[in-house]
């Protein structure tokens, strides 16, 4: 397994993606491909998550944030853990990436700090169409502009 781990974006955000697809369950590019467009999630005790550029692909929360390392000795992490399911157009199945996270300090909710990190993985797919398996990111985001295409095939 390969980690690409963001150490720095803008703090604008000209890297976020930008769709009228977001935070839905039946998915977009699904029904387009003829596919059964409900999206399938582990826990349904978090709000929807969830990406698409309605054609070619979408990104989906597939879990509630879980503390990492979950190991009952390692107390109060100060990781999350989110796992996305994915699926491009390009490829045939779902896929996974695990993206472990420190939440920040910030005015920002822990909703709207994962909601940020779904738009960054949706430009990520949008250019590269794959995703590495294990990606970390700290907030304040400030990152090079790709996290993953190099690194993920």
């Amino acid at each position: 397994m390969q980690a690409a781990f963001v150490s720095q974006l803008p703090s604008s955000p000209p890297y976020l993606f930008h769709s009228p697809y977001r935070n839905f369950n039946l998915c977009p590019h699904c029904a387009a491909a003829g596919k059964e467009p409900t999206l399938w999630r582990y826990c349904e005790g978090f709000p929807m998550i969830s990406r698409s550029d309605g054609a070619t692909f979408h990104l989906v929360l597939a879990d509630r944030p879980r503390p990492y390392p979950a190991e009952r000795r390692a107390r109060n992490s100060r990781y999350l853990s989110l796992c996305f399911f994915y699926q491009h157009g390009l490829f045939g199945g779902i896929r996974s990436v695990i993206v472990l996270m420190e939440p920040g300090k910030s005015d920002s909710s822990l909703y709207r700090q994962i909601e940020e990190i779904a738009d960054l993985l949706a430009a990520e797919l949008k250019q590269c169409a794959t995703l590495s398996e294990i990606t970390g990111i700290q907030r304040p985001y400030h990152c090079s502009p790709r996290i993953s295409c190099a690194q993920s095939h």
